[in-house]
């Protein structure tokens, strides 16, 4: 990285594994005349309801005894081959036996169990799901050998959950889908938040009032998974007493587009940088040029400088000629940064013309590291005419022309 030194007198989950069993046998040449031969079918932990051959073909009502029979009493094959059959025979009254077992000792039958009232969706079962998934299973409560499969069964419980619509649900659910870090757990959860609707914002707003600061900031973005009704409660937030939630929402608003533009706009206006911040950045991905005035006024804080360059560089990405007006006036010069970045070749007189005219230090030594011959020509004649020399150091310039 060049700067300037002034002359002596200056000084960046698992696959998983669908492993299908099942073995076919099929006799013929010699055994012409015969009827093929098949084995039984064999339950496989990675097949879903369906799947397996030879299962259940010509299931009627009248099986729903011997199935649910089975369900209880047979092996851990039979056991799970009646889940999915029971779920094949969609019969309600299916649901409590299907429900019970949900608590089976075997993970694969939980898991079965979970899929096929998936299928049934019925609110009959939301209590056994909610103990089905109240816990999610770790090691060393869960066996490293179940592990992978009780995972299975934990994410079927909420996928169903989410089905079936059940409010009693969304406070379980809020709490699997607040996390830091997204697994495939929590985004499953969000999705069934999701599916709820208008149902779901009673239970997640009351979850984030009751919460703690930095765990609200992680319950609201839940409500941008409701769409169109978690835009009016999102706005709210950005006025809420703890900092952490207004953060929170002005980002998840990114998420709306053009219908988060308005607050976001308002949300710049805010006296709490942090939150100018985040709506800064929130505009850059929403990506409207509407933004760039309000956003270019927010040079005057130097404090702003990193997310507003980021936000114009983006939402200008393709054209960064909308940005040479701001090159004329000493108080928006600033937006020099972002015309860098952006690259466009049409701009580098106009960044000529803005240095003579306005030229500081940190904007010479930003020219003269961007990479571009001709900023870098005027650079070095705006040093010399200013009483500096150019001095070599290791590193390189933060703005790099076209770097985006």
């Amino acid at each position: 990285m060049r700067t300037w030194q002034s002359r002596p007198e200056d000084a960046h989950r698992r696959s998983r594994v669908w492993v299908a069993l099942g073995l076919v046998i099929l006799l013929a040449g010699s055994l012409a005349g015969c009827e093929d031969a098949q084995l039984p079918p064999v339950f496989s932990p990675g097949s879903s309801p369906g799947s397996l051959p030879g299962s259940s073909a010509g299931l009627s009502a009248g099986a729903l005894d011997g199935l649910i029979a089975t369900l209880r009493d047979g092996t851990q094959t039979e056991r799970a081959q009646a889940a999915d059959d029971l779920a094949r025979l969609a019969d309600p009254a299916a649901i409590p036996a299907l429900a019970t077992a949900l608590a089976d000792e075997d993970w694969t039958v939980r898991w079965r169990a979970a899929e096929a009232l998936t299928t049934l969706n019925d609110e009959r079962a939301v209590d056994a799901l909610l103990d089905l998934v109240a816990v999610a299973p770790k090691e060393p409560a869960v066996s490293s050998d179940d592990l992978e499969t009780a995972r299975s069964a934990y994410e079927a419980g909420i996928r169903a959950l989410g089905l079936i619509g059940d409010p009693r649900a969304v406070p379980r659910l809020v709490e699997i889908a607040a996390v830091r870090e997204s697994t495939t757990e929590s985004d499953a959860a969000g999705d069934a938040l999701g599916a709820f609707g208008d149902a779901a914002l009673p239970g997640i707003t009351a979850a984030m009032k009751a919460a703690g600061a930095s765990r609200a900031a992680l319950i609201v973005p839940l409500m941008a998974r409701l769409g169109e009704t978690g835009l009016a409660p999102l706005k709210a937030a950005l006025g809420d007493r703890r900092p952490a939630v207004r953060i929170a929402a002005a980002m998840a608003l990114a998420g709306y587009g053009g219908q988060g533009l308005s607050p976001l706009l308002g949300a710049l206006k805010a006296t709490d940088r942090n939150l100018r911040i985040a709506a800064a950045n929130a505009l850059g991905e929403v990506g409207d040029p509407a933004a760039t005035a309000a956003l270019v006024r927010q040079l005057a804080d130097p404090k702003m400088t990193s997310a507003v360059t980021r936000a114009l560089v983006r939402i200008h990405a393709d054209d960064g000629t909308p940005l040479v007006g701001y090159l004329k006036s000493r108080k928006t010069v600033g937006v020099y940064r972002a015309v860098i970045r952006i690259g466009d070749g049409d701009t580098v007189a106009p960044l000529v013309k803005a240095l003579k005219s306005f030229g500081s230090k940190t904007m010479g030594e930003a020219y003269l590291n961007c990479g571009n011959p001709t900023l870098e020509k005027a650079a070095k004649a705006w040093a010399k005419a200013h009483g500096y020399t150019v001095v070599t150091s290791p590193g390189t310039g933060s703005e790099a022309w076209g770097s985006g």
